[in-house]
């Protein structure tokens, strides 16, 4: 049950996404769905939702030409100044200062950078 719920999360994640149409969708109760969810990835689904948001985002900002509210709207957040303030709360820095071609990052953003890569690495 927890596959087919990974595989709803990663096709629909850019959508607005809640646990209790999940849980409809999979014919379980909310309760039981969050419960065995945490089980066996170990995190909430909340956090685990937001991990895959911040590595598409990060994956986005790293590699395309898009603007910043272009890959906010992308992974799930619409509102450009609400996914800059997640974003940065996430990692500590600026979407803007992520998107800056690797050559260009200061030794201490490339540090950051790692350790973001590293707080968000989802389970394949």
């Amino acid at each position: 049950m927890i596959k087919k719920a990974l595989s709803v999360m990663s096709s629909k994640f850019a959508d607005e996404l809640h646990l209790s149409e999940l849980a409809e969708e999979l014919c379980v109760t909310p309760n039981y769905l969050s419960r065995l969810f945490r089980q066996e990835t170990g995190r909430s689904f909340s956090d685990y939702l937001s991990d895959m948001r911040m590595e598409k985002a990060m994956e986005l900002l790293k590699s395309s030409t898009l603007k910043i509210y272009q890959i906010g709207d992308a992974v799930g957040y619409p509102n450009p100044r609400y996914f800059s303030e997640w974003f940065h709360k996430q990692t500590g820095m600026s979407p803007g200062g992520l998107s800056q071609t690797p050559r260009h990052l200061t030794d201490g953003k490339r540090r950051m950078v790692k350790k973001v890569e590293e707080k968000i690495d989802l389970p394949r």
